[in-house]
This record gives C-alpha cells, sequence and structure tokens, in this order.
C-alpha cells in the first residue's frame, strides 16, 4: 500500500543556524520599522507568515497594516536568505540521509514537504544541504508551505490535494505520515487522522512530544528500520 511521507525541515531534517532568524529580523526591521520581541519568541512549529504577523501584532501594529506589508517582507526575507545563508551553516541531522535515500528508493512511497517555510526558503535550505533532490524534481514541489496557508493546522489537507494532482492518487488517514519535531508538526494532522511520527531533534524533548499523542516517537531518525516500520505499518 503506497504512503504519502512529508518532511518538516527545520529541527527535523536540518538545522541552520543563525542565519534565517538574522534574514527575517532584517526584513521585518526593513518594511515595518521593528522587529518585534524576536529575540524571545519561540519560531519553532510555525509558518514564516505567522512569525512576521505574530511579532508585528506583538509590536502593536495594526493588523491591516501587517497585512498590506505582509509579501514584501516575505519577499525581502528570501533575498536576505539567499545572500547569507551558506552551507556550512547547515547541520543535517542524524539519520536524516539515510532515510531519505531510503524512503526515495522504494516504489510505494511518495516524498514531500510540509512545512512553515515558504515554499522559496525550503528549497534554499533543502540547496544548501544537498537534500534538494529529494523533494524539488524541476515540477511543482509536493507538499505544502508556509505560502499555501498560514495556519499549519490548513497544510495537510493542501498537501493531500496537491499530492492528488501530481501523483493522481487520494491519500487518506494512517497512508499520510508527517514526520516532525515539534506539537505543532503532531497536532496539525490530527482532524485528517493522519499517522504523526515525532521526532526530538529539535527543541522539544521526547517527553514533551509524548504529551500530544503523536503515533510514534523517536529520539532521532537513525533508527532507520524503525522509522521505515513505522511509516510502512
Amino acid at each position: 500500500m503506497k504512503r504519502l511521507v512529508l518532511f518538516d525541515i527545520d529541527g527535523t531534517l536540518l538545522l541552520c543556524g543563525k542565519a534565517p532568524r538574522n534574514a527575517i529580523t532584517q526584513a521585518m526591521i526593513k518594511i515595518f520599522g521593528t522587529a518585534g520581541p524576536v529575540d524571545q519568541f519561540p519560531f519553532s512549529g510555525k509558518t514564516d507568515p505567522q512569525i512576521i504577523f505574530e511579532l508585528m501584532q506583538a509590536s502593536c501594529i495594526a493588523d491591516d497594516v501587517i497585512q498590506a506589508g505582509l509579501q514584501r517582507a516575505i519577499a525581502d526575507y528570501i533575498a536576505a536568505l539567499e545572500t547569507t545563508l551558506q552551507s556550512i551553516d547547515i547541520r543535517i541531522l542524524k539519520g536524516v540521509e539515510k532515510l531519505l535515500e531510503q524512503l526515495a528508493g522504494h516504489e510505494d512511497i511518495v516524498l514531500g514537504l510540509l512545512t512553515g517555510n515558504v515554499v522559496q526558503g525550503a528549497q534554499i535550505k533543502l540547496s544548501r544541504a544537498g537534500l534538494e533532490h529529494y523533494f524539488f524534481n524541476g515540477t511543482s514541489p509536493l507538499g505544502a508551505f508556509g505560502s499555501d496557508s498560514m495556519h499549519r493546522n490548513e497544510l495537510p489537507a493542501i498537501a493531500v490535494e496537491r499530492a492528488k494532482a501530481i501523483k493522481h492518487r487520494h491519500f487518506t488517514e494512517k497512508e499520510i505520515a508527517i514526520i516532525g519535531d515539534s506539537p505543532s508538526d503532531v497536532l496539525c494532522g490530527k482532524s485528517l487522522n493522519v499517522k504523526s511520527i515525532a521526532v526530538a531533534t529539535g527543541w522539544h524533548k521526547t517527553d514533551e512530544l509524548k504529551n500530544y499523542d503523536p503515533d510514534f516517537t523517536f529520539e532521532d531518525l537513525s533508527v532507520t528500520d524503525k522509522v521505515m516500520e513505522a511509516i510502512l505499518q
């Protein structure tokens, strides 16, 4: 039986250091004149537009003003990220390359992304890490991104529809696995009854992730056989 496997990026596949936070900070200052309380703000589990919106709300900027400047801020963020993020900044997390290689070679696996990154940011990060070919192959990328919706809970349904359009197959419930490092990754697919696989390689410990009732929890993705079994069962 085929499986649709959707990966989060930051904290799940890789870590990018300070460059993304610095780039989005620079963009907010340029467009809105402030980055708000960015130093204390948790980015984990949030979409890029949500990060900007919430930080600007915390700065008492009106919602209509934020909305009017949001796409310009994202465009400036992408431009800054393209310039500043270097391959040397990126750490691919333990077990990721071996797992992706196995998944990509499995005839019953369809690989995609489910990430808060806007699509251009996702591609920049993955290309710098040398992982772009698993998810971007010259056609429309499969999955869902922060550029599709500010609200992460809306992304799984978008990913399913995109997979249907590209692969001509409608994936449902436990045929879909979302792999991520945050409570938001676990919770976003609950309404579709997807399989959630939590991995404690980001900013949340195993015990915390288990509180959100994922189907499976791993310390990292290095236990390739066990992760594959979780995906395929």
